[in-house]
């Protein structure tokens, strides 16, 4: 009998949080390859990531529609946004930029990724106002930290350019939820 409802309560959790465990889980995934591979000449490892996790998300989702609509908010302020911070030299990159300060394709890639993870693995942070906030300067700013040290990414000045992404990422977080709530408005349609 224990057996049985354990085997039940495993089910329940898995059919309601196992898309979530699954979008974090190939979310790191896609960050990973993307810090490791996105500069190298193995960056197809990268790409096969991407097309899988949005492959999955497209077919698994019915708010598709919804769904292009974030992508392309978040991928206008990614793209605005990252080349702001190479414009004020909050990080550079190891490799030679295509266009300036236009951000490496890798880079977008993971914005594209976290784009869709948005309204699911996301929208408990999303939803919590201003501690969101105070969560994006931390742990924004940690995310790119983290890729320096992984070696995708320098800091010329490490203050600096931790300050500047926890504004750039407070900035990001407010726009997320205001993103997050034309989503809303746009699935009751």
């Amino acid at each position: 009998m224990f057996l049985k409802s354990s085997f039940k309560q495993v089910t329940h959790f898995l059919k309601h949080y196992g898309y979530i465990l699954w979008q974090i889980a190939l979310y790191q995934v896609v960050y990973l390859s993307g810090i490791f591979y996105g500069q190298s000449e193995k960056a197809y490892f990268f790409y096969v990531a991407i097309v899988v996790f949005v492959s999955v998300h497209f077919i698994v989702n019915k708010q598709k529609k919804a769904d292009l609509f974030l992508m392309l908010q978040v991928m206008i302020l990614a793209v605005v946004g990252e080349s702001f911070c190479l414009a004020l030299g909050f990080f550079q990159f190891k490799q030679a930029l295509l266009w300036g300060f236009f951000p490496p394709f890798w880079l977008l890639g993971m914005f594209l990724c976290f784009s869709l993870m948005l309204p699911y693995a996301m929208k408990p942070i999303l939803d919590k106002g201003k501690l969101a906030l105070v969560l994006a300067a931390i742990f924004g700013p940690f995310s790119y930290y983290s890729a320096m040290k992984m070696g995708a990414l320098v800091m010329p000045n490490l203050f600096f350019s931790l300050v500047g992404l926890a504004f750039v990422w407070v900035l990001y977080m407010f726009c997320f939820q205001q993103f997050m709530f034309l989503y809303k408005k746009e699935i009751k349609k």
